[in-house]
């Protein structure tokens, strides 16, 4: 097991110094503290740091400073060379990583990255047992010094043409290219700020697709999302003369507000076209159809509306004829419904399967089935039914792994479905279900590599009682050889938030903390759907606290339980699990010897401030409303902090053009805890300036895992 005992060490350039792991004085880079009064209707909050909000020449030197400062203790860590080269080893051993999957008949499309390649280029195959054709690099569309990376791609129905998205340094924006797939010449393009994928027309004639507009200098931040039209391109003209099918200001539909996103979809083999609004992180939609759409007459298209959010619809799809709904009203573990398009009428909706014991989580057609995922005490099932009878039920398809099941981007005009099968000791695999013959088979499209299915890794389930007596569960990883006995450094890792499920999934670079003595643990809190709609409501608004109650009781479990000690359980998080670790550590600080939060909102009560911020307001809750204020306060970590409290080390990452959580969230966690209490930590702020909400360049992604299994290692091994 890795140990630091009895460490003597002294930074060369004085940055921090160690004595026998205690931390005597620690040289921060300078961070000016500026007071501000946030006013929020009767309450004031000082903020100091307010200044980092601006993204100026000022803030952008602070970052690099923290961040060289950071890079640099982390360096001098003992064994982190070693654990950089281990982690290079593990994910080089594959020689080549295939992921994302889209197939139109027999074409087969997937993302390939080569050994020494640091981003996928976008591949074909005529066959799935055939050669990989290239489509594109995005190297080759590099317009600056960024990294550029391929964020989507849609093939046409026939599989003649792709659309396929680049950014550049992970902003998530990227411009839309539409190529011939055979000789990757681009035929459009690029289209700037395009925000989805194209929806192609049946004849691939022509594609829907959303274009945020130019930001005018002098709107805020966040209106950077808001009222986004979506467009209609037609092969041969003008993308500038392309029109505006609806937004929030043309051609509206009841229920559309300029901070929701909206999507056409033309329904394959009909002459029916949907419309679907997705209100902000709010799960339920509104649907609408239409019948004979001319594209090019957007206001004279005649929406029918099928669903508000009201009726809690959380997914759809259609066949023909038939649209199939997954529903919560009523049923927190949702249920299936159905209903006739050609004399639609809500009194006419029927339930084709009621909510059971079981958490429904997704619906697909592909060749005339039915396809139903779920999950049942934390692990997946799969079951199909077979629409052309309707005697048919809905069976449950033997899988050969017991983990999680994902449907990939299938053909819905084909038999067979393609599905992605992955546990918390197996690396994610692609593999072929025939249903004629009831059969399922690896794919050899993505092979399993020398590291993604590790001899000796063990996995525990348990259910740990929370601080109101409701059961939490909780998965345990750990090698056979390490036993619970107290002296184990402990990653305890969780999100709790949108009504996500934390499933089953396994990195193969995570074996460097395992077969080093780390257990790798999930803390399945509410405010996610392990459990259904009533586990999100559990953990959202005004129930949020129950997120990190949950997290501080599973941290309790793992120390009175021996698969960790005091001072050796390190809480983990990302996105908005920040939220939840940063809660967690400044509720019971005394609980955690360190804490790592990858591109994290700490600061949730300035959500108004950032460009992503109205669109999370039905999960976060909105900071200028005095109804929600006290819960969104209530959740945000940076104004927890007090000062003089010896809080565990913690180190904060961010993605510099990261445009769902701004780096000033992470940025400003790390300058206060800085300042709250400067010998203890310490507290460091990680920066990635050429990427965004993750990693884009393979080599910084085993720098980051790097950096941050170092820091837990030593933090939760010091004497």
């Amino acid at each position: 097991m890795y140990q630091v005992k009895g460490l003597r060490f002294v930074q060369s350039v004085g940055v921090l110094a160690m004595l026998t792991g205690s931390v005597l004085a620690i040289d921060y880079p300078e961070t000016p503290a500026r007071e501000t009064v946030h006013q929020y209707g009767p309450v004031q909050l000082t903020d100091n740091f307010a200044w980092l909000e601006e993204k100026d020449d000022e803030t952008e030197a602070w970052f690099r400073e923290q961040d060289a400062f950071a890079r640099d203790l982390i360096g001098s860590l003992p064994d982190r060379e070693k654990l950089y080269q281990r982690i290079k080893e593990i994910d080089e051993a594959k020689t080549v990583q295939i992921y994302s999957f889209a197939r139109s008949g027999e074409r087969y499309f997937h993302l390939k990255r080569e050994v020494g390649e640091e981003v996928a280029s976008l591949f074909y195959r005529d066959g799935i047992d055939s050669e990989s054709n290239l489509i594109l690099d995005p190297t080759d569309f590099q317009k600056s010094d960024l990294v550029h990376s391929v964020q989507f791609y849609s093939p046409s129905l026939d599989g003649r043409l792709v659309g396929v998205g680049i950014a550049e340094g992970g902003n998530e924006i990227p411009d839309l290219y539409v190529l011939e797939v055979e000789t990757g010449t681009v035929i459009v393009g690029p289209i700037p700020r395009v925000r989805s994928y194209p929806a192609w027309l049946d004849d691939g004639s022509g594609f829907y697709y959303r274009q945020m507009r130019p930001l005018d200098p002098d709107e805020p931040p966040a209106d950077r999302y808001k009222r986004t039209p979506v467009k209609f391109h037609l092969f041969g003209t003008e993308i500038e003369k392309d029109p505006v099918i609806i937004s929030s200001e043309v051609n509206p539909t009841p229920g559309l507000s300029d901070v929701d996103s909206v999507y056409i979809f033309p329904v394959p083999e009909t002459n029916i076209t949907g419309l679907y609004i997705s209100h902000g992180v709010d799960r339920s939609a509104t649907l609408y159809v239409a019948r004979d759409v001319d594209p090019l007459k957007a206001d004279r298209i005649a929406w029918t509306n099928l669903c508000t959010r009201e009726d809690r619809i959380e997914g759809v799809d259609i066949h023909h004829e038939t649209v199939y709904f997954l529903s919560t009203k009523d049923a927190p573990r949702r249920k299936i419904l159905r209903a006739s398009l050609k004399d639609f009428s809500k009194d006419k909706i029927e339930v084709l399967l009621p909510e059971g014991e079981r958490v429904l989580t997704g619906i697909s057609i592909l060749g005339g089935r039915l396809y139903v995922t779920g999950m049942q005490a934390g692990i997946d099932f799969l079951a199909v039914k077979d629409l052309s009878d309707n005697a048919s039920v809905f069976e449950d398809i033997d899988l050969p792994l017991i983990g999680q099941v994902t449907m990939l981007n299938n053909d819905y005009r084909m038999k067979d479905a393609f599905i992605s099968l992955t546990s918390w000791t197996q690396a994610a695999a692609y593999y072929r279900y025939d249903p004629d013959q009831d059969s399922i088979e690896l794919s050899k499209l993505r092979p399993l590599g020398p590291f993604d299915s590790p001899e000796g890794l063990i996995t525990e389930r348990r259910m740990v009682r929370s601080h109101d007596g409701v059961e939490v569960p909780l998965t345990i990883v750990r090698h056979e050889s390490v036993e619970p006995d107290g002296t184990n450094p402990a990653i305890l890792y969780g999100y709790g938030a949108y009504g996500n499920s934390l499933r089953p999934s396994f990195g193969p670079t995570r074996l460097a903390w395992l077969e080093r003595g780390g257990i790798f643990s999930v803390a399945h809190v509410r405010g996610g759907g392990e459990l259904g709609k009533s586990w999100h409501d559990g953990g959202h608004l005004e129930t949020k606290r129950n997120s990190w109650l949950d997290f501080n009781a599973c941290a309790e479990y793992l120390i009175e339980n021996k698969y960790a000690g005091e001072g050796t359980v390190a809480a983990m998080g990302g996105s908005m699990g920040g939220v939840l670790v940063g809660r967690a550590m400044t509720s019971r600080p005394e609980l955690y010897g360190a804490v790592s939060s990858s591109v994290g909102n700490h600061n949730p009560v300035r959500n108004h401030r950032r460009a992503n911020g109205p669109a999370n307001y039905p999960e976060y809750g909105n900071p200028l409303d005095p109804e929600e204020f006290p819960f969104v306060l209530a959740m945000d970590s940076y104004f927890a902090v007090k000062d003089g409290v010896d809080y565990p080390p913690m180190l904060l990452t961010s993605g510099y053009n990261d445009a769902r959580v701004d780096p000033w969230m992470p940025g400003k966690m790390a300058a206060r805890l800085q300042q709250a209490n400067p010998s203890g930590g310490p507290y460091l702020m990680r920066v990635e300036f050429e990427a965004g909400h993750g990693g884009v360049a393979r080599s910084d992604i085993w720098d980051e895992i790097a950096d941050e299994y170092t820091f837990l290692f030593w933090a939760l091994n010091r004497d």
